[in-house]
C-alpha cells in the first residue's frame, strides 16, 4: 500500500523528505523504490515548473466542472418552480 501512496505524491511533485514526513516511512523504502523504479524505466524526472502546470490545469478543470454542476442544479430548479 505504501508504494501507491509514493507514487501519489512523487506524482505531484512532492520532495522525498516532504514523503518521509508525511507517511512515515523509512528513508531506505523511499531510495529502493526509486531505485528499482528507475531500473525498470517507470519514473521520469519531471521539473517544478512542469509539476505546477499540471496541478493548476487539474484545478481550473475541477473548479469548471463544480460550477457547471451548480448551474445544472440551479437551472433545474427554475424549471420546477417555473421562474
Amino acid at each position: 500500500m505504501d508504494i501507491y501512496k509514493l507514487s501519489t505524491y512523487f506524482q505531484q511533485g512532492n520532495s522525498i523528505e516532504y514523503i518521509q514526513q508525511q507517511l512515515e516511512i523509512n528513508p531506505d523504502f523511499i531510495q529502493r523504490y526509486l531505485f528499482v523504479s528507475s531500473i525498470l524505466n517507470l519514473i521520469e524526472e519531471i521539473s517544478a515548473r512542469k509539476t505546477q502546470q499540471y496541478l493548476n490545469q487539474n484545478i481550473d478543470s475541477k473548479n469548471l466542472e463544480n460550477l457547471s454542476n451548480v448551474r445544472n442544479f440551479f437551472s433545474r430548479l427554475r424549471k420546477k418552480l417555473s421562474i
